[in-house]
């Protein structure tokens, strides 16, 4: 569950397979959108609230993007790459990438940004990624996994960009 100042929305997804959207003025539901695995995390960037974007994980391994409104929303795309559960997300405004682990032991970076749907794996946990936190002044990635160990990724490394995702 996210709460947004900005628009005064409380988004929220779980495992009845949906997200939905409610204005905390007024109480009133806005509006909902069913999967066909059950949402396992959610990520509404609050500081981002012109584009009104929430990326959703699934059970399934796949990331929707949407562009909430007030009365409807529109599906923008769907991200697959996983291989497990999607368990944790985290969007970084400013460079427009966002951040996913899973069960599969694996953290991919998707540049939403623009730069043609660039995409990079990063391996080395042995466990599910719990979570996982970008680091804007120093450009590093912490993820977290299952089994405690905690790793740091320098992205600014050259590294291998996948093309099989998306």
């Amino acid at each position: 569950m996210v709460f947004s100042l900005e628009s005064e929305w409380v988004v929220s997804t779980g495992h009845d397979k949906s997200v939905s959207w409610m204005c905390t003025e007024s109480g009133s539901m806005l509006g909902k959108h069913y999967f066909t695995a059950w949402a396992s995390c959610l990520q509404y960037p609050v500081y981002d609230h012109e584009t009104q974007h929430a990326f959703v994980g699934d059970y399934s391994g796949q990331i929707t993007l949407l562009k909430l409104e007030k009365q409807t929303y529109s599906i923008i795309t769907t991200l697959k790459g996983h291989e497990g559960s999607i368990a944790t997300l985290w969007w970084d405004p400013v460079q427009r990438l966002l951040f996913s682990g899973a069960a599969d032991h694996s953290v991919i970076m998707w540049d939403i940004g623009g730069r043609k749907g660039r995409t990079l794996l990063l391996q080395g946990h042995h466990e599910r990624v719990q979570a996982v936190r970008y680091l804007q002044l120093t450009r590093q990635l912490v993820s977290c996994s299952a089994d405690g160990v905690m790793a740091v990724w320098n992205m600014d490394a050259q590294r291998e960009e996948r093309d099989d995702v998306m």
